[in-house]
């Protein structure tokens, strides 16, 4: 996508750019039915455009923030790994990175 950058969207613009994401989303669903949305592509799929009307600017995108991200997924992926209730593994998930985002903010997790 080539609108990734820090100027200002106008309406019409995140429109285009929604329409474009939604097509994305379908397209590799259709071509990977198997397959879930990576968390890369759940992160754009699920909040760029919320992002985008609430702010009208994209800001600063880069693979740095994501890659972090997927790292700390992972490394969640394999230590719930023997769970098998897909629920509780959820909520595992879900209280981890809410705990990450407290370490984060209050200057703690940067003190390893």
């Amino acid at each position: 996508m080539t609108s990734s950058d820090c100027a200002f969207k106008s309406t019409g613009e995140i429109d285009r750019i929604e329409k474009e994401v939604d097509e994305l989303v379908k397209d590799i669903k259709e071509a990977h039915p198997e397959m879930g949305l990576t968390v890369k592509l759940h992160l754009i799929a699920a909040h760029l455009v919320p992002y985008l009307r609430a702010h009208y600017v994209w800001g600063r995108v880069c693979d740095q923030g994501f890659e972090h991200v997927h790292v700390l997924f992972k490394r969640l992926h394999v230590r719930l790994a023997p769970m098998r209730d897909t629920v509780g593994k959820a909520s595992c998930f879900i209280e981890a990175f809410t705990n990450y985002n407290i370490l984060f903010d209050s200057g703690e997790f940067c003190k390893e």
